[in-house]
């Protein structure tokens, strides 16, 4: 997508409390809660038989590997929808700490914005 930061701001000023951008990142936010807890119980499970647990084991590893493909393109329809491009490591990055609890949506939004206002001093100079 080629915008100047200025346009680039602008959008996400009027993408804050979107209320489709507001649900992407609750869906991001949630896989990443659902995978927690299957790992979670994936460290309590215990059979007797230990074959079945190694199975019970290596299933939750294979739906939280599924879940963390979906949620990826998630992450990248996101970026996109945001301005950024969908391989923006960046993007990326802040996408992942937001969906660790890192950020609220306001502190998310400020991030970005912050990254955008640096880019835009720098067309400036």
């Amino acid at each position: 997508m080629d915008i100047t930061p200025k346009e680039h701001l602008e959008l996400l000023e009027r993408l804050e409390g979107d209320p489709v951008v507001d649900l992407l990142l609750d869906v991001i936010r949630d896989f990443e809660v659902a995978c927690e807890k299957m790992y979670d119980y994936a460290d309590k499970v215990s059979f007797k038989n230990q074959t079945i647990t190694d199975k019970v084991v290596t299933a939750i590893d294979n739906c939280v590997d599924l879940m963390g493909y979906v949620s990826s393109s998630y992450n990248r329809r996101l970026q996109i929808m945001l301005g950024f491009h969908p391989e923006d490591d960046l993007m990326a990055s802040i996408i992942f700490d937001y969906s660790q609890g890192d950020y609220t949506k306001k502190e998310f939004f400020d991030e970005l914005k912050s990254i955008i206002k640096n880019d835009l001093s720098h067309d400036e100079d």
